[in-house]
């Protein structure tokens, strides 16, 4: 570590170095930072200049894995119905103790 707190990266040790860069879509990001809002939402936005730095936004024809999960559906829990027949056959009971 140097005198100023920063660890230094040599790197003519470095004989292959291998640099990965990925192009993200900036509507793609933004429906992601405003919670998978839609893509007509986000259109409006920046129509009437309701957020800064918002840069135009185009449609997207490809599907979103957040917004699939979020739109499956979850079946309720079975109603079981269980009625008990003679007294004491169903105890509820407190056994933690005060903590």
């Amino acid at each position: 570590m140097s005198s100023n707190n920063v660890f230094p990266l040599n790197m003519k040790s470095l004989h292959n170095v291998v640099i990965r860069s990925e192009h993200v879509n900036e509507s793609h990001l933004w429906h992601f930072r405003y919670g998978h809002l839609n893509y007509n939402g986000l259109q409006q936005l920046k129509q009437k200049n309701m957020v800064s730095g918002l840069p135009s936004i185009q449609n997207q024809t490809g599907i979103c894995e957040g917004c699939v999960y979020e739109k499956m559906h979850r079946f309720s829990f079975t109603k079981k119905t269980w009625r008990t027949n003679t007294p004491l056959e169903l105890i509820h009971a407190d056994i933690c103790g005060p903590i």
